[in-house]
């Protein structure tokens, strides 16, 4: 840890005074008086401190690549996910609730794959493993973990219900439901990161601060926002820029043309994460059809993407629905 001045034109803008220094200093700059405060702290920096986060989405991209391999079998499947003991025991939780409903009891991750088949099995394995990195309440942002698990959940209903309908050209290696049904499900793994750095060495920067944290404060503080930490923190999990990509540009798509981002695909996570944000799944149950009428999506990234505000709203429907049928079949 280490202090410099405030001021940009101070030479002690450049310096890394110690802490004793600083204090002794009353966080005083000995040159301009302007004030001492923590440079800050590099997105690489907070990326290496995650090593207690539970690691198991590393798997997905692993998946991906065998979901896309027309040579894989179930076999290689199931021995990918056998090596991580702690997603087994989620998967055959998951496997045996009612979501996935049969007459007989999954005893291993093997009966678990071939019940479902390869269509739902990159789904299940995303809600196994996000399930155990979403655990734990978010302090920093005053987030409950069960609240953002379920945004999260339906942010990648939302995104999978409405994805086959956007007017794409771009192939990719899964279905484009299965991509972005990923994206959704993970789009909010920033703020784990942030939340978790935050715990083991407390940013210097938000000693007092008593706002809300939103992403454009966030990029004022730190020099970066969660999204750009979700996208960084899956990029070295190897996850493809098909994912990366929408998730850091969530908030600005037109931005991702620089770097050759699927527009389309960005707008709809806008499009998504806004309506699951805006629109609480009560409200959407059981107030649909005033919501209609008085919520206004994004029009430009709605015809971007190619759909239309009933598309949105059954959508929406489904999303919630889905939801609700896992949260029951896991109580």
């Amino acid at each position: 840890m280490s202090y410099r001045c405030e001021n940009k034109e101070c030479v002690n803008h450049n310096a890394a005074l110690p802490p004793e220094a600083a204090k002794s200093l009353h966080f005083n700059c000995f040159i301009c008086q302007g004030k001492l405060e923590q440079p800050p702290i590099g997105l690489q920096h907070v990326i290496e401190s995650i090593d207690s986060i539970p690691a198991s989405l590393q798997i997905l991209p692993k998946l991906q690549e065998l979901l896309g391999n027309i040579n894989s079998s179930m076999i290689d499947i199931i021995r990918l996910i056998e090596k991580d003991p702690s997603l087994v025991s989620q998967i055959i939780k998951l496997s045996n609730s009612a979501y996935y409903s049969s007459s007989t009891y999954c005893m291993t991750v093997g009966e678990a794959m071939n019940r479902i088949g390869f269509t739902e099995a990159y789904k299940m394995v995303g809600l196994a493993a996000t399930g155990q990195v979403l655990e734990g309440d978010l302090e920093l942002y005053g987030i409950r973990s069960e609240d953002l698990w379920e945004t999260c959940v339906l942010t990648a209903n939302l995104m999978q219900y409405l994805s086959p309908l956007v007017k794409t050209s771009k192939q990719y290696s899964i279905p484009i439901a299965g991509v972005s049904y990923t994206i959704g499900l993970l789009r909010q793994v920033g703020l784990i990161l942030i939340n978790h750095y935050h715990k083991e060495s407390p940013f210097g920067c938000l000693k007092g601060f008593n706002d809300k944290l939103t992403p454009s404060k966030e990029k004022e503080l730190f020099g970066f926002d969660n999204f750009e930490a979700c996208a960084a923190l899956l990029e070295k999990w190897n996850f493809s820029q098909e994912i990366t990509v929408p998730i850091h540009y969530q908030e600005r798509p037109s931005d991702s043309i620089q770097v050759g981002g699927d527009l389309q695909i960005i707008a709809l996570v806008n499009i998504c994460s806004h309506a699951i944000q805006d629109l609480s799944r009560n409200s959407i149950k059981k107030e649909a059809k005033r919501l209609f009428h008085s919520y206004h999506p994004n029009q430009e990234y709605l015809e971007i993407v190619g759909i239309d505000k009933d598309q949105l709203f059954a959508g929406l429907g489904h999303a919630v629905h889905e939801y609700e049928v896992l949260a029951r079949s896991l109580r």
